[in-house]
This record gives C-alpha cells, structure tokens and sequence, in this order.
C-alpha cells in the first residue's frame, strides 16, 4: 500500500482518490453500479413532475 501511495503522490497529475485493496476497489465498484439505476428511478419522477 505505502509504494502505491508514494507512486501517485509523484505524479504531475494524481488521481482524485487511490482504491487501495480489492476491499476498496469492490466496494466502489458496486457504488459505481448501482448508480445509473438510481439515476433512472429519479429522472422517472422528474418526467412525471414536468407532465403535471
């Protein structure tokens, strides 16, 4: 972990986070995932809205 960590802080241009560990990166994943469903559901009751 720590040379992962030393690796991106000499980067020019670093990413915003560090997945770490499968643990991390699994739990992201899913985070990720379910996003664009929760995004539908939402833009479903923002159509229903605008018709009203």
């Amino acid at each position: 972990m720590a040379d992962a960590i030393v690796a991106v802080a000499g980067m020019a241009e670093p990413p915003l986070r560090l997945a770490v560990g499968a643990d991390a990166i699994d739990g992201i994943r899913a985070a990720l995932e379910s996003r664009p469903a929760a995004l539908e559901k939402s833009a479903q009751r923002g159509r229903l809205a605008q018709q009203h």
